[in-house]
């Protein structure tokens, strides 16, 4: 039987069993399924490099973003929160943060490293050799250079190297430098660590902060403010703070003393408008600075330091008006204090009873709500520092009313673009004598005393001391002026104390015959310019938050020089020859010796003896120094030693030129 050809067979239909079709279902389903996976893989990819990854500059700066609307699209990436500022009473600039870039390279992804190291040295301004050194660099990650600006960071991206991104910082500047230094405080990695960064850390910090940080400021019942940095608002007059630094470091290198303090409050309400303590430091650059000059994160702003003889004239008459003068309806002439027959139990009660035995509260805590302790008093050898002085004298000035130091003016909250101002109950001044009793001292000391003038009040005095401790002696020769301004009612008190840190003669680079100039004749001149100042002032209402564009300018011109100065100056550029230290302090010898960068080996105590290597000796392959210091007198430590100092008063009715016609050479 003949085979039907395949040709003209009809066609096969084939017939999927239900088994099979359910599989093609399930094919089609894993499939969709590996593709969403991929997607969501992509996704998840994409996410991680925007978090992980450095953050495009045209998302972190507007001023970027406007620069580079050419090269890359505009973001919505929210600016980054810094730092909140700190300012004066008039709203200048006193602490302020920036944010620059850091350049970094992953070295193993750059292909041509001597071409990227010429193109960023030509926007960056450095050496393109040192900048091939970091790139040559055997470190997954490395930072070539620090501190760049928006321009810079966008010139650098711009060139779209492999491996190279510039990563957002922020810097903290301080536009007046070492005004207010100690105060102020500094910031290292972002937080607060001394002074009233570190005191308001809290609300300095960006975020949200709660006003159990800021003991003392009104909140008007709010509980938590932010999420953005705050900004502080203090008392402190910037025009006059750098005019009473500028007096007291010129009149220091005149006269050659060794420290200084001076202080500037209002004596009716605490309120503090200038504070200086020198040696002082730069916070731009805390790290180079020496340790008796950096302050100490547990220290008082003003350590005590000066002896209380400089107020006994002062104290002595206060007694004298107290004794007699308010017993009867008649005041007595004034009379010389040293020379007057009160007691000795006489004096000490006016000591007491206007608070100079106690400790003024510090201004800068450890814990806000720290008050002085009695008993502190007991330990400090019988000194006071400036801030106590000022304490005790405003309560004798302003009719009997101890007072709180304060600098905190108001902070300002930006979300709420509103100011929280300072709750005076929590500074309020305490009573100590009858009011009665303090308007007639105060008219006394103001109008009949051998310290009162048509300009305001001028108490100046002198003391003398040898201190001995641990067998050895501690010489000092201090000065005090007081001033305030007006006579009828004292608005802007003046404390200023100076430690020569020696007793006569002075040292041999100080010439006398080329500066006369007596402590009260700077008093004199000083008194009309702090008339000029009022301690009570409105709160502005000229809201912070535009940075000030010339202290940004200022700021990126010393971060050019710096690196360029950092780069030009190397070790060899500084003479290798070992300075002359014979008969300098230990003080001075370090500073000479500093730029050498030597290993200091120190024996005993006093003025350099003798060093090795000797003067003018090569430093070529030396890297260390022997100092031998040796104090100015030598005492027998096996005989005993009285621990009561010796000290010589001045009298206040003696004039300077008389005191010292002997001794030419006195400051």
């Amino acid at each position: 039987m003949r085979r039907p050809s395949k040709a003209n067979s009809p066609p096969v239909t084939t017939v999927k069993t239900v088994r099979q079709q359910h599989e093609d279902q399930q094919r089609r389903r894993r499939h969709r399924l590996c593709l969403l996976l991929v997607l969501l893989m992509a996704a998840g990819g994409g996410w991680l490099l925007r978090r992980y990854l450095p953050v495009p500059l045209w998302s972190s700066h507007p001023q970027i973003q406007q620069e580079t609307e050419t090269v890359q699209p505009p973001s919505t990436t929210p600016l980054p929160v810094l730092r909140g500022a700190i300012y004066d009473r008039h709203v200048e600039e006193m602490a302020v943060s920036y944010q620059l870039y850091s350049l970094q390279a992953h070295p193993a992804e750059l292909i041509d490293r001597q071409e990227a190291a010429t193109q960023l040295a030509r926007i960056i301004g450095m050496d393109a050799e040192a900048i091939l050194q970091g790139l040559q660099s055997k470190e997954p990650v490395t930072e070539l250079a620090v501190g760049l600006d928006a321009r810079q960071a966008v010139e650098a991206e711009a060139l779209q190297l492999p491996g190279i991104s510039c990563i957002p910082i922020e810097v903290r500047y301080y536009p007046n430098h070492a005004a207010a230094g100690r105060l102020l405080g500094f910031v290292s990695e972002g937080v607060g660590l001394s002074g009233a960064e570190a005191l308001y850390d809290g609300l300095l910090q960006p975020g949200a902060f709660r006003p159990a940080e800021a003991t003392g400021v009104d909140f008007a019942g709010q509980t938590n403010l932010g999420p953005q940095a705050a900004d502080l608002l203090l008392t402190l007059d910037l025009k006059l703070q750098k005019r009473l630094e500028q007096e007291l470091e010129d009149w220091r290198r005149r006269k050659g003393a060794a420290s200084g303090s001076a202080i500037v409050l209002d004596p009716e309400t605490g309120r503090l408008l200038a504070t200086v303590r020198q040696p002082s430091f730069d916070p731009n650059y805390f790290w180079q600075t020496g340790g008796q000059a950096l302050p100490k994160d547990d220290g008082p702003l003003f350590p005590a330091e000066f002896f209380a003889e400089l107020l006994e004239p002062l104290l002595t008459e206060v007694a004298i008006v107290q004794e007699a003068g308010l017993s009867s309806n008649e005041l007595p002439a004034t009379v010389s204090a040293p020379h007057s027959d009160l007691s000795q139990e006489q004096r000490a009660h006016s000591w007491q009873e206007f608070g100079f035995d106690q400790p003024a509260q510090d201004m800068l805590p450890l814990d806000p709500k720290q008050q002085p302790m009695p008993e502190e008093s007991a330990a400090r050898d019988g000194r006071l520092s400036v801030a106590d002085i000022a304490v005790g004298t405003a309560s004798v000035l302003n009719s009997g009313k101890r007072i709180v130091p304060w600098f905190l003016k108001a902070v300002y909250d930006p979300d709420r673009q509103q100011f929280f101002s300072r709750d005076l109950s929590s500074v309020a001044p305490k009573r100590l004598i009858p009011p009665a009793a303090g308007v007639q001292l105060r008219r006394q000391l103001l109008h009949e005393s051998a310290w009162s003038s048509k300009e305001g009040f001028l108490f100046v005095n002198s003391t003398a001391a040898m201190v001995f401790k641990n067998g050895l002696s501690e010489h000092h020769l201090q000065d005090i002026l007081i001033a305030a301004a007006s006579q009828e009612l004292p608005r802007i008190l003046l404390v200023m104390a100076i430690d020569y840190g020696s007793l006569y003669p002075q040292p041999p680079d100080i010439d006398p015959t080329q500066d006369r100039e007596l402590l009260a004749e700077l008093g004199h001149r000083l008194l009309p310019i702090l008339a000029k100042y009022t301690a009570e002032d409105a709160l502005s209402d000229k809201p912070p938050g535009t940075k000030n564009e010339a202290n940004l300018r200022r700021f990126l011109l010393s971060r050019r020089l710096n690196r360029h100065s950092a780069e030009e100056k190397s070790y060899e550029d500084t003479p290798q020859v070992m300075p002359d230290l014979i008969g300098l302090s230990l003080r001075q010898g370090l500073r000479r010796l500093n730029p050498h960068k030597l290993r200091v080996q120190i024996k005993g105590s006093g003025k350099i003896k003798a060093q090795k290597p000797a003067a003018n000796a090569s430093l070529v392959k030396i890297d260390t120094c022997e100092l031998t210091l040796e104090p100015p007198f030598q005492h027998d430590t096996s005989a005993p030693v009285a621990a009561k100092p010796t000290r010589r008063i001045v009298d206040k009715n003696t004039p300077r030129s008389a005191e010292r016609r002997d001794q030419p050479n006195h400051p």
